[in-house]
C-alpha cells in the first residue's frame, strides 16, 4: 500500500473520531454527572432552580 493512502486512511480516521466524540459530547450532557438520571435528581432540580432564580438558563 503507497505511503499516501496509509497517510489519508489514518487522517480520515481521525476525523472520523474526532467527529463521534463531539457527538457524544453533546450526548452525555443529557446525563447527571452525579446520579447518571436524565438530569432529573433531586440534585439536578436544586441547581436548577438556583440557576433560574439568579436569572441564569
Amino acid at each position: 500500500m503507497p505511503p499516501y493512502q496509509v497517510l489519508l486512511s489514518v487522517v480520515g480516521a481521525l476525523l472520523v473520531g474526532f467527529a463521534v466524540g463531539l457527538i457524544s459530547y453533546r450526548q452525555s450532557r443529557r446525563w447527571c454527572t452525579t446520579c447518571g438520571s436524565s438530569l432529573s435528581c433531586l440534585a439536578c432540580l436544586r441547581l436548577e432552580h438556583m440557576n433560574d432564580r439568579r436569572g441564569r438558563a
